[in-house]
């Protein structure tokens, strides 16, 4: 467990590098996409359900985001972390997965 939180630690730092001094000279209709949200909302989809990877990858994710940000701290945190709840409550109410798959 302590293996995975540091490669996705560290995988988070680099897509906000990447974000950060390369994304931000090609806006895509003015808008730079947040690649720390689009990997903690990939995380979280395909994590298991009992696993607190994607906790703490939200927790890593906004951390990152807000040490770097003009916003107070927490901001990133807070909504990173509801994101990845709402994700839980709406993979474990609406989705269901076929146990062929896994088998």
């Amino acid at each position: 467990m302590v293996k995975a939180s540091a490669i996705t630690i560290g995988l988070l730092y680099v897509a906000f590098l990447i974000q950060s001094s390369f994304f931000i000279h090609f806006p895509i209709f003015g808008v730079t996409p947040n690649l720390v949200l689009l990997g903690v909302l990939g995380i979280s989809v395909f994590v298991s359900e009992k696993s607190p990877l994607d906790i703490i990858a939200a927790i890593a994710g906004g951390t990152i985001l807000d040490i770097f940000s003009s916003s107070f701290f927490g901001y990133w945190i807070g909504i990173l972390l509801v994101l990845v709840l709402i994700m839980r409550f709406f993979i474990r109410k609406y989705v269901r997965f076929s146990p062929f798959i896994f088998s």
